[in-house]
């Protein structure tokens, strides 16, 4: 748990970094924080209280959305947030290539994309805050063998959260 924390800090450090722009434009910030999570999965609302918490410590306004795997609903989250001026968007990426289109409708209407959790290179966000799930695997997988855990042939499953 405390990777999470750590990422959901570092979410909130990359909102903090686009949030001075807004305050140099002397306009109260308002940002969008979208998952294509639920809010009953822990992992979730550990994110969604990081953005919480960074809306209260900045003052600035953080409009947060579950979207529950549902892609179209995400989708329409985030042009809502090009729709409203959003000074940033943060959102997780239900599956590869699900929001290029959307990325792309958000810079051009000048708005930074970041993804968190997990990356989609190929989807044009700014920026990408989570970890390396295939090294994370590799790193178990050689853990598993150095400690006897596994022999040839085993084969090990383990979720991605």
């Amino acid at each position: 748990m405390s990777k999470k924390l750590a990422l959901s800090l570092v979410v909130l450090g990359t909102m903090v970094s686009i949030s001075c722009v807004g305050l140099a434009q002397g306009t109260k910030p308002v940002y969008y924080w979208v998952s294509h999570g639920s809010p009953a999965d822990p992992v979730w609302t550990l994110f969604l209280q990081g953005a919480e918490q960074w809306a209260k410590d900045t003052g600035d306004d953080v409009r947060t959305s579950f979207h529950s795997g549902d892609v179209p609903s995400q989708q329409e989250a985030v042009r809502a947030a090009i729709s409203a001026h959003a000074k940033g968007i943060v959102t997780s990426t239900p599956d590869p290539g699900s929001l290029t289109q959307v990325i792309s409708e958000a810079h051009a209407a000048q708005i930074p994309v970041i993804i968190m959790n997990t990356d989609d290179k190929t989807s044009g966000r700014d920026a990408y805050v989570g970890g390396d799930n295939v090294a994370a695997g590799r790193r178990l997988a050689q853990y598993l063998v150095d400690h006897g855990f596994v022999k040839k042939g085993d084969f090990v499953w383990t979720p991605v959260e």
